[in-house]
């Protein structure tokens, strides 16, 4: 029987510790299945929205649009009632987005649109997806997380009578995933509805537009091919990023 020494051991311990740590952690497919780059999160656009107040009328708000190339999605981030908001878009979820723009139009242009039907019967007329969002009301206050569902349609607003047609995007109400503090409550996000005029939808549509996100990394992003080592925060659903 072979007796090893307690140090030999230990190295032993320690070199296959670190060859077990060095597989799980410099596999960039394995760490973001959807990596498009090994880069953290760029400021790709802006674009303008308008939401509705509590008197109903129709205010501005805007929109920053981040893209996060490690998850290849594009985060939009705005602040509504004193709370900001993260929503992430997939690619799926871009594209889908894109071709509700383009239905929309052919739908404006050739009056298809009912101004008859209630929001509840056109909120989702152009599909729906679910996606993650974040929200916090403070630069080092909890982050909480939720999966809503997104959904894309058109809204009559304005003078009865004289209404304007808009673009919607409803952020549905959705619980969060973790708890916000030590008595095991869950607190729910809000339904946000966003609406936008024709131009401001079409300009989003090209932010979304992939070959135009990757063009926007492309000056600054690392082969991934060549990334061989751990980057910190892997391991998080989606990192931070606050700008500044």
């Amino acid at each position: 029987m072979v007796c090893l020494k307690k140090p030999v051991i230990v190295l032993f311990l320690l070199f296959f510790a670190s060859l077990h740590f060095s597989c799980k952690t410099t596999d960039p497919k394995k760490l973001y299945p959807n990596m498009i780059a090994d880069m953290d999160p760029i400021l790709v656009g802006a674009v303008d929205a308008e939401y509705k107040t509590i008197l109903g009328k129709l205010n501005k708000l805007e929109i920053d649009a981040l893209f996060y190339p490690r998850y290849n999605t594009v985060a939009l981030e705005f602040k509504y009632q004193l709370t900001t908001y993260r929503q992430f878009w997939t690619q799926e979820g871009r594209e889908l987005f894109i071709k509700a723009v383009e239905s929309y139009n052919n739908d404006y242009d050739s009056r298809s649109l009912n101004r008859k039907l209630k929001f509840s019967k056109t909120r989702r007329a152009y599909g729906k997806f679910s996606g993650d969002l974040e929200w916090f009301s403070g630069k080092f206050s909890h982050v909480s997380e939720s999966s809503p569902i997104y959904e894309i349609g058109y809204s009559f607003q304005g003078e009865k009578n004289r209404e304007t047609p808009f673009l919607t995007v409803s952020q549905n109400s959705a619980t969060e995933k973790t708890m916000a503090s030590s008595d095991n409550t869950r607190i729910n996000s809000i339904a946000v509805y966003l609406y936008f005029i024709r131009e401001q939808a079409a300009f989003l549509a090209r932010i979304f537009d992939q070959t135009a996100l990757l063009s926007a990394i492309e000056p600054k992003k690392g082969k991934v091919d060549d990334y061989d080592g751990y980057t910190a925060g892997a391991n998080e659903a989606y990192e931070e990023f606050i700008p500044k």
